[in-house]
């Protein structure tokens, strides 16, 4: 094998100062592979250069993801466990919106009476001073409504066809009257809607013309307007909270004079649930 050597590459790119006149310059063997060796490895690392450069690593991840799915198995067991779960969750969800909605009606109630009394007030007297014509109590009912509450009042329609007049509100609450001591309203936070059941979506108030009644059933001379309870005659004036919550357990009419006392919201001990 002749080994041949490089006498440009001595004048050239050997010729410096590290270089003497003894030193021996690398030579290519005839024959020898090394050339096209050093060739290939340059063309592969260009090749692997160029792969890199068009499939970075976002699109690598994006070939991979092409390539999962779920099984079939996997999406029924999926909706399996969403379906147990609303099952758990959605009647309490239910129930809680019932509870708001009807504590918001009853508030909003109680609000509006005491500010249509008030105003009626003004033109025609403290209640003491409203009288009733006599008649049937659909006929007494309705003409006491007509004179002293309905000029103060937003509503949509009166039925008088009954003996209970019924008064009807634009948000679908209803409001029945009752002639007796005092002129019973009875109030119905969703209307025609169920369960229409007392301490859950009906509930009575009372308006009382007579100071006696005011202090028998609203704990104050003063006061006119109030939730129903019993009879206050023989006891002290006013009632605690667990003498509300047994007369709500005992009567659902009167469980409207308990959520006054909560301030109109529904307490974990409220004896009815939604």
């Amino acid at each position: 094998m002749t080994c041949i050597e490089n006498k440009s590459e001595r004048s050239g790119l050997y010729s410096n100062s590290a270089l003497n006149a003894t030193d021996t310059l690398p030579c290519h063997c005839e024959g020898s592979k090394n050339p096209s060796q050093s060739y290939d490895l340059v063309n592969q690392k260009q090749s692997l250069t160029r792969m890199n450069k068009i499939f970075t690593p976002t699109s690598r991840l994006a070939m991979t993801r092409k390539k999962c799915a779920f099984t079939l198995a996997e999406v029924l067991i999926t909706l399996g466990i969403i379906g147990i779960v609303a099952a758990l969750t959605i009647p309490t969800l239910m129930q809680q919106q019932r509870k708001i909605a009807t504590q918001t009606a009853l508030k909003k109630f109680s609000s509006t009476m005491q500010n249509a009394i008030k105003l009626s007030e003004v033109e025609n007297g403290t209640v003491d001073k409203w009288t009733k014509i006599s008649g049937e109590n659909g006929e007494v009912a309705t003409d006491y409504f007509l004179n002293y509450l309905a000029p103060y009042l937003k509503y949509t329609q009166l039925d008088s066809s009954t003996n209970r007049p019924t008064i009807y509100f634009a948000d679908g609450s209803i409001l029945q009257l009752w002639n007796g001591n005092c002129m019973d309203l009875i109030y119905d936070t969703n209307g025609e809607k169920g369960p229409n059941q007392y301490g859950i979506d009906l509930y009575t108030f009372m308006l009382c013309s007579n100071s006696s009644f005011n202090e028998r059933y609203c704990e104050s001379k003063d006061r006119a307007f109030c939730p129903l309870y019993s009879d206050n005659r023989g006891k002290s004036l006013t009632y605690t909270r667990e003498e509300r919550l047994a007369q709500c357990i005992a009567t659902p009419s009167f469980c409207a004079k308990l959520l006054e006392y909560d301030n109109w919201e529904f307490k974990d001990d409220y004896p009815y649930s939604f």
